[in-house]
């Protein structure tokens, strides 16, 4: 896919993204993300997937890059979990980024996020060699860094599989138990 430059009349070959450390494969073909709390109790997501290319400009070089964004919804809360793989241009090298977050149509300033280089190093969050989430044992999982007393307090995110846990707005941590 080439991306047109209208001012420019130039034609940019997009960044192909590699999405290591995302279940491309399984997230773009599954329509539905299951998860449950301690009390069993259930909630479905709607998985939205889309990919696109963006231009960008990095030190006045043009360049353009693939993004994936994609978003597991429930129209019945106030809350959306979102999977961004992204692109970015510096000092003329091209990095790859993941980004897992929670965002809110509340308002709320402090929102969880993780985000992972494509080497696997954490950025502004921590990655945990093993974690117990509600008797299910996931390793190399990554957490962001602590929210204290806000609401969703944390996000929980494996490479191979996508978000594997998070905080609601009323501190229940939801477990992910299926993708369908």
């Amino acid at each position: 896919m080439t991306l047109q430059a209208c001012e420019d009349n130039l034609q940019l070959e997009p960044y192909k993204l590699k999405g290591d450390n995302t279940p491309l494969i399984t997230l773009s073909s599954a329509s539905t993300a299951g998860y449950t709390n301690m009390n069993y109790d259930e909630k479905e997501f709607t998985i939205e997937y889309d990919e696109k290319v963006v231009k960008k400009n990095s030190e006045g070089e043009k360049y353009a890059t693939e993004e994936i964004s994609i978003d597991l919804r429930n129209p019945n809360e106030t809350y959306h979990l979102s999977i961004q793989v992204t692109g970015e241009k510096t000092d003329g090298i091209f990095s790859e980024y993941v980004i897992a977050s929670i965002f809110t149509r509340a308002g709320y300033i402090v929102i969880p996020t993780v985000t992972i280089k494509e080497n696997g190093d954490a950025i502004d969050c921590e990655k945990i060699g093993t974690i117990n989430l509600l008797n299910r044992t996931f390793h190399q999982v990554y957490r962001n860094a602590e929210n204290i007393n806000v609401p969703f307090q944390y996000i929980y995110y494996k490479p191979q599989i996508g978000i594997v846990g998070f905080h609601d707005e009323n501190g229940i941590l939801w477990v992910l138990q299926d993708y369908k």
